[in-house]
């Protein structure tokens, strides 16, 4: 994590991965300003929301919704926090049937299952001194190639983001920057067949 970055230095990577001129802020009544205040925010969730990112993973109890859910296969609604952006999974449970539904205007699970309902999810995070430099790197990267036809006309710069961006998740991923699920192991072959 690092104290000085903003939402300013992120887009400025982004520039300057395109050539294009700086900005002092987001705010600058500039073109390249105004280009990144209209896509920061929507590409900052949409990538925190991609991968699952051990910064953004968020754990809560869910307390259940005093209206029953419309879907007759299912008893409660459990309404998820305002920062939501992606369920992981419900904590500590493999046989939950559940779905994600517009429940009442807003995002809810509906199941089932008994309150409270405990689950981890990918939380929006707007604290840019909270990102690690391989998201600051990746969301730049991803900020380039939305941007590079707008500012630049050049399909050159956006492959060369788009390139850059794929190695930032793969440096993400070797550095265990990620949530991981347990995965089953697979049966071993020579012990199924002695069964």
């Amino acid at each position: 994590m690092a104290s000085s970055v903003s939402e300013t230095s992120i887009c400025n990577l982004a520039l300057q991965l395109l050539g294009a001129e700086r900005i002092t802020s987001l705010d600058q009544a500039t073109r390249n300003a105004r280009s990144c205040l209209a896509c920061y925010a929507l590409i900052r969730d949409r990538e925190l929301s991609r991968q699952a990112w051990r910064f953004a993973k968020r754990t809560a109890e869910l307390a259940a919704s005093a209206v029953v859910p419309e879907d007759d296969d299912f008893d409660a609604a459990y309404p998820l926090p305002s920062d939501f952006l992606r369920l992981i999974k419900p904590k500590d449970r493999n046989d939950l049937d559940w779905e994600v539904v517009n429940h009442g205007g807003s995002p809810a699970i509906i199941t089932n299952d008994g309150a409270p309902l405990k689950i981890q999810y990918i939380g929006e995070i707007t604290d840019t001194t909270k990102y690690p430099m391989t998201f600051v790197h990746a969301l730049a990267c991803a900020i380039a190639e939305h941007l590079a036809e707008e500012l630049t006309q050049s399909n050159t710069k956006k492959d060369d983001a788009a390139n850059r961006y794929r190695a930032w998740i793969a440096e993400a991923k070797k550095q265990n920057a990620f949530v991981q699920s347990p995965a089953e192991a697979p049966e071993d072959t020579w012990l199924s067949v002695r069964r």
